[in-house]
């Protein structure tokens, strides 16, 4: 797989395709597999998480095989992810544009990810952070927790927006002209990611208390936090962290059931 071809897809994509703000992949477990483009980073997390969540319940639910693509429409515009292949979606921002003519720039562009994903199965596309330290638990609190600012937002354009469930026919094969060709390419030993030094039980406790309080956001919450401050002491990033709930009480309660562990001490 090229990955750099890919990435040159999704700025055309972005930046040559009428009506089309913003694209990235995603993996089918909500994980970024490309930089977001157009669309900011925990929107993109949040927004990703959402709709392959809703995929699953729905197939779940009518016990389908597939859910092909599923498009979200208001007044400003359409949120739209597509299935590539099994593990990796195409998640695309737009105007408010005719949904035909959209779907045939996407469809195109989507048929040439394709082709880009089978160049060579044998490397895997790797996202750009770890979800394996998340336990069931926690799956189980993103999953239904919902965001302290989810209501306002929904509630603001709720008359006009509409959930759509898309089945995609069968995408014909692509063209001699829209064919890449099969390089041989090196790919680069990813850089070492930025590890934290703190107690992964103490950022466990940390996760879920937040997650009781703002919903999933709170796991990219301390992600990016950690990101951006990877030496961060364990009384921080409480004090961080707790300043992002809007609840003043679920703030202190946050402080409290926090302060329980032995890493720290909530003075």
């Amino acid at each position: 797989m090229n990955k750099g071809k890919i990435e040159i897809i999704l700025k055309e994509l972005a930046s040559k395709t009428t009506g089309i703000q913003g694209a990235v992949l995603v993996s089918s477990q909500g994980q970024l597999l490309t930089t977001p483009i157009g669309i900011d980073h925990n929107s993109t997390l949040i927004i990703a998480g959402t709709m392959l969540h809703l995929a699953g319940c729905i197939r779940e639910e009518f016990n389908w095989q597939e859910i092909e693509q599923i498009s979200v429409r208001a007044q400003e515009g359409y949120i739209i992810l597509t299935i590539c292949n099994q593990d990796v979606f195409l998640l695309v921002k737009t105007d408010n544009v005719p949904l035909g003519f959209l779907e045939g720039d996407i469809n195109h562009n989507v048929r040439k990810l394709r082709a880009e994903l089978q160049v060579s199965e044998a490397i895997q596309l790797n996202p750009l952070w770890d979800d394996s330290q998340i336990t069931i638990a926690d799956k189980a609190n993103i999953n239904t927790a919902q965001p302290a600012n989810a209501t306002q937002d929904l509630s603001a354009s709720s008359e006009t927006t509409n959930i759509e469930l898309t089945p995609i026919q069968s995408l014909p094969a692509l063209s001699a002209d829209e064919q890449s060709p099969v390089e041989t390419v090196s790919i680069p030993s990813p850089e070492p990611e930025t590890v934290s030094s703190l107690n992964p039980e103490f950022l466990k406790l940390c996760q879920q208390e937040l997650a009781r309080c703002i919903g999933p956001f709170a796991r990219f919450l301390i992600e990016d936090t950690l990101a951006e401050h990877p030496q961060i002491a364990p009384q921080q990033l409480v004090e961080v962290l707790a300043a992002e709930i809007p609840n003043p009480e679920q703030a202190k309660q946050f402080n409290r059931n926090v302060g329980r562990s032995p890493h720290l001490k909530i003075r």
